[in-house]
């Protein structure tokens, strides 16, 4: 017994040294952070009162010079057209509104189905199979006109981004990834999801489901290539783990705006890298899904994206409407329509996102692993895979889209002695949604990436860029060598993500707190009628969001719309002539005023 007791007051010594050490760690780690955040929150304010100071004083020096081409007598009568055009707009663009809020409770009534442009017939059903998912493969029918599909070709299947809203962004519009596909002769193949997850659905239930499309896909196409699978945003992911688990039913992965090591990027850009640290880790998700009674509302991720400009969605898009609603307000609606449709995930899916990738950044480090107990090694990946990110993308900077290859490869010799093939390639400009909604990317890099697939194939291990020429006739594509400081060059201080470490082991902490304390007392009062009158009232008061809270004014402009008429006119051009014909009258004014002998030439 004397022997015992040192050697265990030793231990627990040891471990109350181990943890103070950790906790101090944590604690030097978080008041660097904060003082980092400070630091930026002091350089942003700064930035914001400048450009702010710019913007309003151009304003200012625009309506000085238009008032006073006005301060003439009859300037004011000029301005006629202008305010009845105004007065016109704002019918217009409230007339606008209430279509899309009406669109948006026809689509939430029918449980809004998918927003391709294109005919489907539905392969498999997930809802059925042993492990039921909410998800569907579907076979696009390639419209009138369109090249059949060639037995020469590989079959093409696209996964779409699940967060927040529905499926079919991807083949939003004929000038999509799917319509180049088409274009191409491929047999393409969409993942579709519907709103509401089935009970029990984890993201093992979503992979398995995924699994089993690519196995139908192989059964109808045996003499085919495997699959070409493209996955854009979220979907990215998701066919990473997909080929990550299934190596053996994957050809070439194309992801696009795909998020994969979410600790990278530049100091004080991209405000959702520092999204879960500010708002408490996983447990908002957590939350916000025992509140829905086990259900987390996609409408919860859409007010974030909106919340990244809220200048843009307060003002811009609403002004847009405005100042182009005579030809662009239907394009709006066809947009809305896949926007304002917010799907539903089950806590488990949200608390996995959460912890192993926007907080935890565990697929990148080999530590994730599937509700089933499969672990996801992205290293088992077999098929070549395309990264297409982008220097405009705030939401997935190509530091998040593509240093997974310095987290999982210490150098490109590691890479090529494990027989991987990794392409990339980054566009200049284009913003996240572009990617792959924009119809000169999907003419363009989209279009460049299916007709080299077979040369990627056969490209030697390694890493490389895709670099895209612009030719007399046609584009021209090479691929250039790279190396992983080449990567690394792109910019950001891999030192500051161990910040991010110390966030996500607080994260984990908080949440054993909550699953202690909070979440069984919300349990315990949330009944399955609760969320649906909160998220009811919830949705209906984001204006963006909801048809409830506009104005229902449809009937009403259509008719008026009838009765007077529409003359559009442009405002800077009414302005611009008002001020000129001001001008004119006082020119006119001051001649005929002035003696014979004086106003003759």
């Amino acid at each position: 017994m004397s022997d015992e007791t040192p050697n265990g007051t030793g231990s627990h010594a040891q471990s109350r040294d181990a943890y103070a050490r950790h906790a101090a760690e944590d604690l030097q780690q978080a008041q660097a952070q904060a003082r980092l955040l400070g630091e930026l929150s002091i350089r942003h304010g700064s930035d914001i009162a400048e450009k702010t100071h710019t913007v309003w004083s151009g304003l200012a020096a625009e309506w000085a010079g238009v008032a006073a081409s006005f301060a003439v007598p009859f300037a004011a009568a000029s301005l006629a057209p202008y305010w009845k055009d105004a007065a016109q707009r704002w019918v217009l663009t409230l007339e606008t509104l209430c279509r899309r809020g009406d669109a948006c409770a026809a689509r939430e009534a029918e449980g809004f189905t998918p927003v391709l442009a294109f005919d489907y017939e539905i392969i498999v059903d997930g809802r059925l199979l042993e492990r039921p998912a909410n998800y569907a493969l579907v076979r696009i029918i390639p419209p009138e006109g369109t090249p059949p599909p060639r037995n020469d070709r590989r079959p093409w299947v696209i996964i779409d981004p699940r967060a927040g809203q529905g499926s079919g962004i991807g083949g939003f519009k004929s000038e999509s990834e799917v319509g180049e596909a088409l274009n191409d002769g491929h047999p393409v193949y969409f993942v579709i999801f519907f709103r509401d997850p089935e009970p029990h659905q984890t993201l093992a239930e979503v992979c398995a489901a995924e699994a089993e499309f690519l196995k139908a896909v192989r059964d109808r196409h045996p003499k085919s290539s495997k699959p070409l699978v493209t996955g854009n945003c979220q979907g990215g992911w998701a066919a990473m783990i997909l080929a990550a688990t299934h190596p053996d039913l994957m050809g070439p992965v194309v992801i696009a705006g795909t998020p994969l090591s979410y600790w990278a990027g530049k100091v004080g850009q991209n405000p959702f890298r520092y999204l879960a640290g500010m708002e408490g880790g996983a447990v908002p998700a957590l939350l916000t899904a025992d509140l829905g009674a086990g259900k987390f509302d996609g409408a919860t991720l859409i007010h974030n994206f909106e919340q990244l400009n809220p200048g843009k969605t307060i003002w811009r898009k609403n002004y847009d409407i405005f100042s182009k609603v005579d030809w662009d307000s239907e394009r709006y609606l066809d947009f809305e329509r896949w926007w304002s449709g917010f799907y539903f995930m089950n806590e488990a899916e949200i608390r996995w996102i959460v912890e192993n990738l926007f907080v935890g950044n565990k697929l990148v480090r080999g530590e994730a692993v599937l509700d089933d107990g499969t672990p996801v090694d992205l290293t088992r990946i077999d098929s070549p895979v395309v990264v297409f990110a982008s220097h405009g993308d705030n939401i997935t900077p190509p530091q998040q889209a593509l240093f997974w290859i310095a987290d999982l490869y210490e150098s490109v010799q590691e890479l090529r002695a494990r027989g991987h093939v990794i392409v990339y390639t980054l566009h200049d400009s284009i913003g996240h949604l572009g990617i792959f909604v924009s119809a000169k990317v999907a003419s363009k890099q989209h279009k460049e990436i299916a007709c080299v697939v077979q040369t990627i194939e056969s490209l030697a291990p390694g890493l490389y860029e895709m670099l895209i020429h612009e030719g007399d006739d046609v584009p021209t594509v090479s691929f250039e060598t790279r190396t992983i400081d080449d990567i690394l060059a792109l910019g950001g201080d891999r030192k500051e993500e161990a910040a991010f470490a110390a966030v996500a082991r607080l994260s984990e902490w908080a949440v054993k707190t909550y699953e202690l304390t909070v979440q069984p007392l919300l349990r315990a009062l949330v009944t399955p009628e609760s969320p649906r009158r909160c998220a009811r009232r919830i949705r209906c008061a984001r204006s963006t969001h909801s048809s409830q809270a506009t104005i229902r004014c449809s009937a009403t402009s259509i008719r008026w719309r009838k009765r007077h008429g529409r003359h559009a006119s442009r405002p800077t051009r009414t302005i611009h002539s008002c001020g000129q014909n001001a001008c004119r009258r006082r020119r006119s004014r001051r001649a005929s005023t002035l003696p014979a002998t004086c106003a003759m030439p």
